[in-house]
């Protein structure tokens, strides 16, 4: 290897396969045999190469957390403040280094954030991929499919709360249907959001000795 990154890169290449140790001895000039020894995964024989490693700067390199490639954000942290005495943060440099524990975080970090940021209830053809069609008011992230008809009072009250769900509901007219696939067919229930009209309700309701109150004022 010409240098310390092809080597990582190389060991990054290899799989959870076996790996073998070609012993060849020779004789005169000539191959008298040639054997082959099992010598575990290839991970297992990256740490030890790994482990093996001489120091640089006076630092070690050690395996990372994984356990596939060296932990270069820990090295480069070991070496700034052994000579400048600032810290690094390595979790920074390993999100980028393909076979890492914080790299494999990172991509799994934004699967789950590119899942989130589709439409959660509807496919291409405006369906909710759960059987769910009809009118879909919004479902902000924390909120589960179905809030609408969940048993937990306390977190449905919330959603409807919600300033994009009042709005879609006081948009259309505080009646809203979806139609949802069951065994026996399609079945169709229709939502209103309990607190779209609670303001203007109770604006129009004076509180108790309001009237008392307000003629005192006049006299």
């Amino acid at each position: 290897m010409k240098t310390f990154k092809e080597f990582i890169f190389k060991l990054i290449e290899i799989e959870e396969s076996r790996a073998s140790k070609t012993t060849t001895r020779m004789k005169d000039g000539r191959i008298i045999s040639i054997s082959k020894k099992d010598i575990g995964t290839s991970a297992q024989y990256n740490r030890d190469v790994i482990n093996k490693l001489p120091s640089l700067g006076g630092e070690k390199i050690q395996v990372d957390a994984g356990g596939k490639v060296p932990d270069i954000g820990k090295f480069y942290n070991d070496i700034s403040q052994r000579y400048t005495g600032k810290k690094i943060d390595p979790n920074k440099i390993n999100r980028n280094i393909p076979g890492t524990r914080a790299n494999d975080l990172k991509n799994i970090e934004k699967s789950i954030n590119e899942d989130e940021s589709k439409n959660p209830y509807l496919d291409s053809k405006g369906r909710d991929k759960g059987g769910v069609y009809g009118q879909n008011p919004p479902i902000p992230k924390g909120y589960p499919r179905g809030i609408m008809d969940s048993d937990d009072v306390k977190l449905k009250n919330k959603y409807f709360r919600e300033k994009d769900v009042m709005d879609y509901f006081r948009n259309q007219g505080n009646k809203i249907k979806q139609t949802f696939e069951t065994s026996k067919g399609p079945i169709t229930k229709e939502y209103s959001n309990p607190f779209v009209n609670q303001k203007a309700s109770q604006s129009k309701r004076l509180p108790a000795g309001w009237k008392h109150l307000n003629s005192s004022w006049r006299t």
